[in-house]
């Protein structure tokens, strides 16, 4: 994303980055995996369309092949088979994974492409969609049906994923343990404090948001009040001149004394 950003600002003689770039950057939930695989996985998929999963069921694969070839390859809300790409990725071999390994000598390019020769790769995916059923999930259903951050009994879709999101979320899907004990598809983990700023000739200019808001306690105003924002792709503006502070609703000042 940098470098095309670079590319295309060059041409324009534009920034290269400013507050709405940066937002748009974060905010397009691009996922660097699925710009890697996708496409050959979507190829494997459909070159060979019933696979048996590791319970030994004998699994259609159509109807993943379908999301899949459909699915945007982001985080977004909209992102249909979104989460099917995810839970495949959760379950996908770590060994003999990509078509070209990673190689020291070339970090940006590396690795890349998907091993499709690997059965396992296959394999994860009829997993992925015998768990999709198991838990009453379309395998087409997007990250806006399933992901979400619970407060006070409202369910907020949350965007993001845990393939290579510049927008890193990570939400239980039922496999269990320590960190995924939550209810299936509650956000349990990802992205916390934001901040996006440009240094202008004029000194910085700031936004930012607090996904997880900024109370603890359910019955505070602000237990949710930054989440919601957050679905929305929504940002708070951070004062920083004297100026700004003193306009800021609601603050207050503290002085320390240097003993």
């Amino acid at each position: 994303m940098i470098a095309e950003r670079i590319a295309g600002t060059d041409r324009l003689g534009a920034p290269k980055f400013t507050l709405p770039s940066l937002q748009a950057m974060w905010q397009s939930d691009q996922s660097a995996l699925a710009q890697l695989v996708l496409k050959p996985l979507v190829s494997a998929c459909q070159a060979t369309p019933t696979v048996k999963a590791s319970n030994g069921t004998v699994v259609d694969l159509t109807a993943a092949c379908t999301a899949l070839a459909a699915y945007n390859g982001t985080g977004g809300l909209n992102a249909t088979g979104g989460w099917l790409f995810s839970e495949w990725y959760a379950l996908a071999p770590s060994d003999n994974f990509w078509a070209t390994p990673f190689n020291a000598a070339a970090p940006l390019t590396t690795p890349s492409g998907l091993n499709t020769s690997n059965p396992a790769i296959l394999r994860a995916l009829a997993d992925a969609a015998l768990s999709l059923r198991a838990h009453h999930i379309p395998l087409d259903a997007s990250y806006g049906q399933v992901q979400y951050a619970a407060r006070n009994g409202v369910k907020i879709p949350i965007p993001g994923c845990d393939t290579g999101c510049f927008n890193d979320i990570y939400a239980a899907d039922g496999r269990g343990g320590a960190l995924d004990a939550d209810p299936y598809g509650e956000v349990y983990d990802g992205s916390s404090l934001v901040m996006t700023t440009e240094l202008t000739a004029h000194g910085p200019v700031s936004q930012g948001i607090l996904t997880y808001s900024q109370a603890t306690n359910p019955k505070s105003p602000w237990f949710a009040n930054m989440t919601k924002l957050y679905s929305e792709h929504r940002w708070v503006s951070l004062p920083y001149t004297a100026a700004q502070l003193a306009h800021d609703r609601g603050a207050h000042t503290t002085t320390l004394s240097a003993t």
